[in-house]
């Protein structure tokens, strides 16, 4: 069996929504460093570290969520061109 093409727009919907994952869990922890952080430093810098780190579970996401989705659709748009001029990928399966 050979992946001769891509759908760009299926495969970049999928690796986008992987991505977003990936920056739903770097904004985890982000959060809890920050949050750890803020609350060892005192008052004064202390909150602003915490909303960063509260602001890093949207922010993530959603920056990682868009790379992905633009890099991927990239990826399998230059997948298709070089997979039609020196062929696919071979899977094997039983």
């Amino acid at each position: 069996m050979t992946i001769t093409r891509m759908d760009p727009l299926s495969f970049a919907k999928l690796m986008g929504a992987v991505y977003a994952l990936g920056g739903l869990i770097a904004g985890l922890f982000m959060f809890v460093f920050s949050t750890l952080a803020g609350t060892l430093t005192g008052a004064g810098q202390g909150t602003g570290m915490m909303a960063l780190g509260a602001g890093s579970i949207i922010v993530f996401p959603l920056l990682y969520g868009a790379i992905g989705f633009v890099g991927s659709l990239a990826f399998a748009g230059l997948y298709n061109v070089l997979a039609k001029n020196i062929g696919g990928i071979k899977i094997e399966v039983s």
